[in-house]
């Protein structure tokens, strides 16, 4: 059997560059985490993190916010519109949904875990 021991695109045959590689995952975080309109946070307090219940977005998230939602995707999960704010609180207090798994995972980002 052969090992190999460089990565290859099957399209291209080349090998990925770290610095283009390093750009299109930023380029797909901004897209991954894009709007338009308004959105509320609706997770747990972080003052010195730059996160408040209740914070509100326009047309997109800050930088610091957004590589914050890269290294913690469920914090985009409950950065919510408007007209979904009464059934993400009612999901939020459900064990077990998605909404309440989400905000586990952010509590935990938040104190300092993976």
């Amino acid at each position: 059997m052969e090992q190999v021991t460089e990565t290859t695109i099957p399209k291209t045959g080349s090998i990925p560059n770290s610095q283009e590689t390093e750009k299109t995952n930023t380029r797909a975080g901004v897209e991954r985490f894009s709007f338009t309109g308004p959105r509320i946070y609706l997770g747990p307090n972080a003052p010195k993190k730059g996160l408040r219940f209740g914070m509100g977005f326009r047309d997109g998230l800050t930088k610091d916010i957004q590589e914050k939602c890269e290294a913690c995707p469920s914090l985009f999960a409950l950065i919510v519109p408007p007209s979904e704010v009464m059934e993400c609180r009612r999901k939020l207090t459900e064990k077990g949904s998605a909404k309440h798994q989400a905000l586990i995972a952010v509590e935990k980002y938040l104190k300092g875990g993976e």
